[in-house]
């Protein structure tokens, strides 16, 4: 009974954790998003006055679109271990994933 009891809690505990480590995941990716949105602007200004080359941007575009990728993924791993937490006492963040990286995105909530 005691070890049942401690096991319970532990489970609950890492789960805790596990959402606290998603949402920082979250946090991280949204900013790594927006320094290569920034990156592609900064890249296609350059190309425009001729002084970066089409690769430039074509590599900025890749680093956004893996910035997204990775943004999603990391959403993804929020929303699994979102459903642990139903019936803690301490809310959830919304402003922590609450833009989307595509606006179609449907979100599981």
């Amino acid at each position: 009974m005691v070890f049942e009891r401690y096991a319970t809690i532990l489970m609950a505990k890492q789960g805790y954790f596990a959402m606290l480590r998603s949402r920082e995941l979250v946090r991280v990716a949204q900013e790594f998003v927006a320094a290569a949105e920034l990156g592609l602007t900064d890249a296609m200004d350059r190309a425009a006055t001729g002084t970066a080359t089409r690769s430039d941007v074509l590599r900025a575009r890749i680093a956004v679109a893996a910035a997204r990728r990775q943004w999603l993924a990391a959403e993804d791993t929020l929303a699994m271990a979102a459903p642990c937490s139903a019936g803690w006492s301490a809310p959830m963040d919304r402003s922590m994933s609450s833009r989307s990286p595509r606006s179609t995105r449907r979100r599981w909530r």
